[in-house]
């Protein structure tokens, strides 16, 4: 008896261990999508993508919402990310054919790739929540969000999910500008903000909030150093970025009090 007792325990410990790892570490798969399109998910989040993963019921309402809710949610980091952030519908069950999941695609007004057979990976993100949305990213194939159901209150969540896992790009963004020989000051800031340049570079300037959405450029030809006003911001965090002639990318987090 005291064998079995053990067994158990180990076996639960395992489990324990397995729903863990499903939390932080995404699944990956390689399959075609119903158009035809073949997906390997490591090698897109290893190239810099961000996939969010939603697993929906044919016959589900709050799928669909949520469906509608994340489209509204990627166009926002369209310019500031171009082509990074995707959303895949995935059939929940393995029993769904293409046939069945593009007319759910086509009906709905959705543009998002769909697949089917995805049981296996609803129960490793801990089973099907109507829907389960999973956000990954990174060449770590990370999960930086995960639930199961939908909320229009969770958009808030799923935007810094987004925004955390963008932080991750392999075509080099240095997250300190200071590298590339700009120097932004005051970074707690309120009605101006300065940049100095140690080299007469060119390029452009912007400013991004937290939506992703460019609320400053100016561009950069031979400058030593600029002021911009801020009157126009409101209070919270915002990125400043630095594109120069050669398509280098520098960023930096300011906070406007």
């Amino acid at each position: 008896m005291k064998k079995i007792t053990i067994s158990l325990i180990a076996v639960l410990v395992l489990a324990s261990t397995i729903r863990l790892s499903a939390q932080t570490v995404a699944m990956d798969f390689t399959q075609a999508d119903c158009d035809g399109s073949s997906h390997h998910l490591f090698s897109e989040l290893d190239q810099g993508k961000v996939i969010i993963l939603t697993f929906v019921e044919l016959g589900c309402s709050s799928c669909i919402v949520a469906t509608n809710g994340l489209k509204n949610i990627v166009p926002q980091f369209a310019i500031s990310h171009p082509d990074r952030v995707k959303v895949y519908n995935i059939g929940y069950t393995n029993s769904y054919s293409c046939s069945q999941m593009l007319n759910w695609k086509s009906s709905n007004g959705f543009t998002f790739p769909v697949f089917t057979g995805g049981s296996t990976q609803v129960n490793y993100y801990g089973g099907m929540g109507m829907p389960t949305i999973a956000i990954v990213g990174a060449n770590t194939h990370t999960v930086y969000f995960k639930k199961l159901g939908y909320e229009s209150t969770d958009d808030p969540d799923i935007i810094s999910a987004i925004q955390t896992a963008l932080q991750y790009n392999p075509q080099g963004i240095v997250e300190n500008l200071a590298t590339q020989g700009i120097q932004i000051y005051p970074t707690l800031f309120s009605n101006s903000l300065n940049m100095r340049f140690d080299n007469k570079v060119a390029g452009k300037v912007t400013i991004v909030d937290l939506m992703g959405r460019d609320v400053f450029s100016q561009e950069i030809n031979g400058q030593d150093q600029i002021q911009i006003t801020t009157n126009n911001l409101g209070k919270g965090m915002y990125s400043v970025r630095f594109r120069n002639s050669n398509g280098q990318i520098g960023s930096q987090k300011i906070v406007k009090d």
